[in-house]
């Protein structure tokens, strides 16, 4: 962010060449600048949340909300950090907080190591990870006594003591786990931070249910929306290939990020490496600990960036703040389409790790002038020259994330879910449960026109007598786009004719994306039996 232009300068002045204004030591010669602004969150600190939005339900369509519902883990948390003072042993969690914030920041740091060479850099990148670690191990030596506390006082707590300290167990839990993704740890200390969730929860639903006590929000919240998890085993990894092109193509724009993508000589075996993992015999079709390493590299490298697309404006260059528009345009639809990609290669992350490669958005897309370039623009039309077409780029990345949206809907609404575990044996645990043989692959966005047969069809075989999957879909049917057989072409010549509002081409198939949330809720046992499923799985990575 670049320095703040003084008050005290008129318009005018604040609009001079960057010749004639204060050169800042870290901008380069002609650079711009732009004074930035944030909005104040406090005012989101300051909700409370009630019963009836943690009830409420709402659509996860990929677009904005991570899980079904009014609101999320964070939302509940943010409510205790209200009342962090009058909450017994709550100096866990506010120490939990502080070391997942040290951890974002380290993580931030790391990455622009390469570029801050200076010794006193170096220096504050080992000051922050020695502080990390002792946090870290401060936190866990503290959840372990709490944890021994919950266990022999349980019975001589009242609900609100129990339901006070599971809460602080909980969510300290739940924060060390985004600070050991952070960190880089392994997957065996993720799992580790995960068990603390899980155990805690384990522990207050017995107390809860001896007592026939009505269940904290946090529970409630788990009830609703933690099915949406549990059917994500069941939905089918989709075949690896088209990743391929998606690098292929971002590769493209290399020269233009100034090498900021970094393809290792290797990348090319590392493709084979990833195909020769699959098994789809497998309960989770790749093993957790590569989709776990796969699952960290991602967030550690994006952790945020996709809610922080802001436009740029500089009236004094307004060609270039055009350009550079398109550029953050380009990139952050080449990165919503690969985490859709990824979800779609991975759906068992959410199962295993309670995260996926998705995170909200600010749904930036839905503005077409964004979406459509200028093409008179000389910088964009240069660009031609390296036959690169930024406008390509970002048809072909938001019809993929598009795409694995739709295909995220169809086996969101048509998977009925009911309890599979009592049906589930050691010997059966790690077979497949994916619905198998439902859909084509597209192998190439690059030339394949979407189409019905695309999508999850109705002729599918499920391993589970408790789980069904049904298609209704008039256009499917009718057979509409069975004899077409037309291919698709980038090329300049080639005329896209592309759909805001679906973020499709008007010749694919484009089938409604509105999801239905009229799932069942789960009852305590059901969750009790998913933790232990995944407790088991997990046990694998030892």
């Amino acid at each position: 962010m670049s320095d703040e232009i003084s008050r005290d300068q008129s318009p005018q002045q604040q609009f001079q060449s960057p010749k004639q204004q204060y050169q800042s030591p870290k901008m380069l010669p002609n650079g711009i600048k732009q004074t930035m602004h944030f909005t104040s969150i406090i005012s989101r600190f300051k909700r409370k949340i009630t019963l009836e939005d943690v009830n409420a339900r709402a659509v996860a369509d990929l677009t904005h909300h991570g899980v079904l519902g009014k609101v999320n883990l964070l939302d509940l948390l943010s409510d205790m950090i209200l009342e962090l003072p009058k909450k017994k042993d709550s100096d866990v969690l506010a120490q939990a907080y502080v070391c997942l914030g040290e951890a974002i920041i380290l993580n931030i740091f790391r990455r622009r190591q390469k570029y801050m060479t200076n010794f006193l850099y170096t220096n504050s990148i080992n000051s922050l990870n020695q502080s990390c670690l002792e946090r870290h191990g401060y936190c866990e030596s503290r959840i372990r006594s709490l944890f021994v506390d919950l266990s022999t006082k349980k019975n001589f707590l009242t609900h609100d003591e129990m339901s006070n300290l599971s809460e602080v167990l909980a969510y300290s839990s739940y924060l060390m786990t985004f600070a050991v993704l952070m960190m880089k740890f392994g997957a065996q200390s993720y799992f580790h931070s995960c068990k603390g969730v899980i155990t805690t929860f384990e522990e207050y639903t017995i107390y809860m249910m001896e007592r026939n006590l009505q269940p904290i929000s946090t529970v409630s919240f788990l009830m609703n929306n933690l099915q949406y998890n549990i059917v994500s085993i069941n939905i089918p990894s989709y075949n690896p290939q088209f990743i391929f092109e998606i690098e292929s193509n971002v590769r493209c724009l290399d020269f233009i990020f100034n090498n900021s993508f970094t393809f290792q000589d290797e990348s090319i075996s590392l493709r084979f490496q990833l195909i020769l993992l699959r098994d789809e015999n497998y309960v989770t079709t790749y093993p957790p600990v590569v989709i776990y390493e796969i699952f960290k590299e991602w967030h550690t490298i994006f952790p945020s960036e996709a809610m922080t697309y802001t436009l740029f404006k500089n009236d004094a260059h307004s060609v270039e703040a055009v350009f550079l528009n398109a550029l953050s345009t380009t990139f952050y639809m080449y990165y919503f389409a690969v985490a859709a990609s990824l979800d779609a290669l991975f759906p068992a992350c959410k199962y295993l790790y309670g995260m996926s490669f998705m995170v909200p958005t600010n749904k930036f897309f839905i503005k077409r002038e964004i979406m459509a370039l200028d093409k008179e623009n000389p910088y964009i039309q240069g660009l031609l020259r390296f036959d690169c077409r930024l406008q390509g780029h970002i048809y072909y990345a938001s019809r993929v994330f598009a795409f694995f949206r739709r295909r995220y809907v169809f086996y969101h609404n048509n998977v009925k879910w009911s309890n599979p575990y009592d049906d589930l044996t050691d010997e059966t645990r790690f077979e497949t449960r994916v619905i198998k043989n439902t859909e084509i692959p597209i192998k190439s966005f690059n030339t394949t026109l979407i189409r019905p047969e695309h999508y999850p069809t109705t002729k599918g075989s499920v391993n589970f007598n408790s789980l069904t999957f049904t298609r209704e879909d008039e256009s499917m049917m009718h057979n509409a786009y069975s004899r077409n057989i037309e291919t698709l072409n980038f090329d300049e010549t080639f005329v896209l004719q592309y759909d805001c509002e679906t973020m499709l081409l008007l010749r694919d198939y484009r089938p409604p994306d509105i999801t239905n949330n009229d799932r069942p809720r789960l009852e305590i046992k059901d969750i009790n039996q998913y933790y232990e499923d995944r407790t088991k799985i997990l046990n694998s990575l030892s």
